[in-house]
């Protein structure tokens, strides 16, 4: 599961991560769809490879095309 907060923390560790910036991580989740990955990941975890990436581009509608050249 993506965790934002447990991420920074852990990367960021002498930074001072109090009240002030609950805003700042509520931002950072909401920007980076941490909720939405999260269910995913969740309903999905049975999957592996190619069928939990569709699966992953399908939730969030992305789409994409494969040109004959990406294949030589």
């Amino acid at each position: 599961m993506i965790n934002a907060e447990r991420l920074l923390q852990e990367t960021y560790p002498h930074f001072k991560w109090g009240k002030n910036n609950k805003l700042l991580l509520k931002v950072l989740k909401k920007l980076i769809h941490q909720e939405d990955f999260n269910e995913v990941i969740q309903k999905n975890q049975h999957l592996r490879g190619f069928a939990f990436l569709d699966k992953l581009l399908h939730y969030f509608k992305f789409t994409y095309q494969v040109g004959n050249n990406s294949f030589n």
